[in-house]
């Protein structure tokens, strides 16, 4: 998948549009392409707290679409890893 690459962490939340530079509410497609599993949440415009590891699992090789108008969009991970965005 071409994309633009992000880096997560299992430290805390990134905030993925403001990593990619895309405007918040665009539509995107993330993928999974590190070893770790993926968390993603859309539902806020603020990041979830560090402790937790709530939202869509997407396992290695899976993709997740943010659905046109959401808040914001978040992603952490377990151990570190390595994801594509692109927006659709």
């Amino acid at each position: 998948m071409a994309g633009i690459p992000i880096s997560t962490t299992s430290t805390g939340w990134i905030d993925v549009y403001a990593t990619t530079g895309l405007a918040v509410g665009t539509s995107i497609s993330i993928q999974n392409q590190g070893r770790s599993e993926l968390i993603v949440d859309v539902y806020s415009s603020i990041a979830p707290g560090n402790s937790i590891y709530a939202g869509y699992l997407v396992k290695t090789g899976e993709e997740r679409i943010v659905d046109a108008g959401v808040a914001g969009c978040f992603a952490r991970c377990v151990d570190g890893t390595q994801a594509y965005v692109q927006e659709l």
